[in-house]
């Protein structure tokens, strides 16, 4: 119990998903304010997954399963994945030269 709570929980470990989450919002977040692109959907994303995962007990996502409790945050990755690439690679470049 000990070692999946470091491994998904500290938020000082660099390679606990904590850690990595929080990074990947401040990240969003900086690349949002230096762009003009909208990225409200991947920053809402990850703000909703950094808030699961800073609120989250070990004892619930035992009692949930692990397994089960990281799907979950490897679907929330996805879907963060998706957006970014839909929002800064995937777009039509006639609207980027329309503006």
């Amino acid at each position: 119990m000990r070692v999946a709570e470091f491994l998904i929980l500290n938020p000082e470990f660099p390679h606990s998903i904590r850690f990595s989450v929080d990074r990947v919002n401040a990240a969003l977040h900086l690349i949002g304010d230096l762009t003009q692109r909208a990225a409200k959907l991947p920053t809402r994303i990850a703000g909703r997954l950094r808030a699961q995962i800073s609120y989250s007990q070990i004892e619930e996502i035992i009692a949930e399963g692990v397994h089960t409790y990281l799907q979950n945050v490897r679907k929330d990755c996805k879907d963060i994945h998706a957006a970014i690439n839909e929002i800064y690679f995937d777009y039509p470049i006639e609207a980027e030269i329309a503006s």
